[in-house]
């Protein structure tokens, strides 16, 4: 009679413990299931933020090419153009400003026969509506036939002379509306250098530069 109770009994355990492997191997499995899913999610979290980073630092280089290429270009434009009016295409806006003006007059007189030589110094300003002043003054020295000769200093006050000027084919044209200042001078190196050299108005030897302040 204890064996017919032992074999339900043994049937009944058995039946009880049978799943408990299963149920174990299936929570294992889930386990590792998620682990992986948090993995995988962890990587592709990972990708996106390398690949957001590679695509803010693509832009921000291609930002910094496209300015390089923008001053690249502005400064050849420059360039281009300085070089232009070193070369002589200048035109009126490229002689407007303020020049130091430096001169040098030499003449000579008859009865008395007479010498005379004087250094100017001051500034001369064009302006974009081809009006412009003559500022200057001087000191020098005479010497004149008599018996004996004698040598005198020059003083040369200051002066200012309103003018007007024009440009064309290389020359500058500056007047004072008198016969006293009626002068064509030569343009070079880019509109920063004026010059003249020869007769003036009243018969005296010139050597007159302006040379570009601003």
């Amino acid at each position: 009679m204890n064996s017919f109770r032992l074999a339900p009994l043994c049937f009944v355990v058995a039946l009880v413990l049978a799943p408990l492997p299963a149920r174990a191997q299936q929570g294992g499995n889930n386990a590792r299931m998620a682990a992986l899913e948090a993995a995988v999610a962890a990587l592709q979290n990972s990708l996106s933020a390398e690949a957001s980073a590679r695509a803010t630092a693509d832009s921000a280089l291609q930002t910094n090419i496209n300015n390089e290429v923008s001053a690249r270009t502005a400064a050849s434009t420059a360039l281009n153009s300085r070089v232009a009016k070193l070369e002589g295409f200048i035109t009126d806006a490229d002689l407007v400003g303020t020049y130091r003006l430096t001169a040098l007059i030499s003449g000579t007189n008859a009865n008395p026969a007479s010498v005379g030589m004087a250094a100017f110094f001051g500034t001369a300003t064009l302006a974009a509506d081809h009006t412009g002043t003559f500022q200057s003054q001087g000191s020098g020295a005479q010497l004149v036939e008599g018996s004996p000769w004698t040598s005198s200093a020059l003083d040369l006050p200051f002066e200012e002379d309103a003018i007007t000027w024009s440009y064309a084919d290389g020359l500058i044209h500056i007047s004072d509306g008198t016969v006293n200042l009626d002068t064509y001078l030569n343009v070079g190196v880019g509109g920063r250098i004026l010059t003249f050299a020869g007769l003036g108005d009243d018969g005296d030897v010139d050597l007159v530069i302006l040379t570009r302040l601003r």
